[in-house]
């Protein structure tokens, strides 16, 4: 899924094209350019140029009212349309999540990916809840700008998710690589006293597939640390927020500032 954006300039990039392409605005619209066109081209007088010029007057007037006075009415629209997206997408990802690591955890040589992945997947609950908590104590929840951050930090959280169903894509592709099977074969291997052309491809397959699973596991790494590192960054915001002013002292320039880290690493997380 493609990560939604609920950045203030993504959303009033949004609610621009969204207020343009209102029925009732292109609707004027159309009937301006076409009562306009008439009069040019069939000379037909005065009627339908003064069509043309009420319809795309008041095509401007119907977009001005939705643009400047429905703003946020736009814009509230588009945040429930991502956040929904979200919630569909963590509910499919969660069951997935908790279903794999289970039956992975017992696989040789997975266990310590599969508690960590564990881990990672509990606490990054904990610390979006956390946050959304914060930001309830601070901005009204019908606000706006609460569903934007809101949405902001759960794109974070579901980053972390995504990943995570990386982590478990991974572990399964390296599953039936069977270290100390490949071990046993390197011993039984040694101690032939003449090595057959068909001996020496074993080896060169048998260390290819050692390769495969260590490019696997570093990959799995990677991707484990840049979790860490977002949840890391949930906590910071959250302390940022949790020491703002609230009520008439709230400084909404502190709590943009507050949550750029936080969309900028929406923005720029990588799906493995």
């Amino acid at each position: 899924m493609k990560a939604p954006d609920f950045s203030k300039e993504s959303t009033n990039k949004v609610v621009l094209s969204d207020t343009l392409q209102h029925p009732l605005t292109l609707g004027l619209a159309t009937v301006g350019i076409f009562g306009g066109a008439a009069s040019f081209l069939f000379s037909l007088g005065t009627l339908p140029a003064l069509v043309g010029i009420g319809g795309i007057s008041l095509a401007a007037l119907s977009w001005i009212v939705n643009y400047v006075f429905r703003k946020d009415i736009f814009a509230a629209r588009h945040i429930q349309k991502l956040q929904k997206m979200l919630d569909d997408h963590r509910e499919e990802t969660i069951k997935t999540i908790s279903r794999e690591f289970t039956n992975l955890r017992e696989e040789p040589g997975l266990k310590e990916f599969c508690e960590q992945g564990t881990e990672q997947f509990t606490r990054s609950k904990i610390r979006y809840d956390n946050l959304v908590g914060i930001l309830k104590s601070k901005i009204s929840t019908s606000e706006l700008t609460f569903s934007r951050y809101q949405g902001t930090a759960e794109q974070v959280y579901m980053a972390i998710l995504d990943n995570l169903v990386q982590v478990i894509h991974s572990l399964q592709s390296i599953k039936p690589i069977d270290f100390n099977y490949i071990n046993q074969r390197f011993t039984a291997l040694s101690e032939l006293n003449e090595l057959t052309k068909a001996d020496e491809n074993e080896i060169a397959t048998l260390n290819d597939r050692k390769s495969l699973r260590k490019n696997q596991t570093d990959l799995i790494n990677q991707i484990l640390t840049q979790n860490e590192e977002a949840m890391t960054m949930l906590d910071k915001t959250s302390l940022a927020i949790a020491q703002m002013n609230v009520g008439a002292n709230r400084s909404d320039q502190a709590l943009e500032h507050a949550m750029s880290d936080l969309e900028e690493l929406a923005k720029r997380t990588t799906r493995y």
